[in-house]
């Protein structure tokens, strides 16, 4: 089992294995997605209140590949925009353009961010607690 503490390998199993961990969100079929070969390297900013938002710097993918597994992952229709999907115990929320993707889970209230990072992609994570 992949740990985020890993270094490299397959992005995909970093992402399963942190939706699974984060939201308790289960994914069979996997093998029908795409691989993602690339090296990361993990990242927490505090984030004043709320803990910090946790993920990893990867290099050797591209950003618009993460964002079509993570589309692919969840059986979301592949388009930028902004709607609404189900996914496992619970709705979601799915945003994004050509720069991000931000996909909200709200049953775990986790949110997840994909965006551009110098020359690799950033993937991070946020606990949103209630106040």
């Amino acid at each position: 089992m992949l740990t985020t503490t890993d270094s490299g390998g397959d992005l995909g199993d970093y992402i399963i294995t942190e939706l699974a961990a984060r939201c308790g969100l289960r994914f069979t079929d996997t093998e029908r997605l795409k691989r993602l070969p690339a090296a990361w390297a993990p990242f927490a900013v505090p984030l004043e209140g709320r803990g910090a938002a946790e993920g990893a710097i990867a290099h050797g993918c591209k950003l618009a590949d993460v964002i079509e597994f993570c589309v692919s992952l969840l059986r979301l229709p592949l388009k930028t925009g902004d709607y609404s999907f189900d996914v496992g115990h619970g709705g979601g929320h799915f945003r994004s353009s050509a720069e991000h993707a931000r996909i909200w889970f709200e049953s775990s209230r986790v949110s997840m961010m994909i965006t551009s990072h110098g020359d690799g992609v950033a993937i991070g994570f946020t606990s949103h607690e209630p106040a």
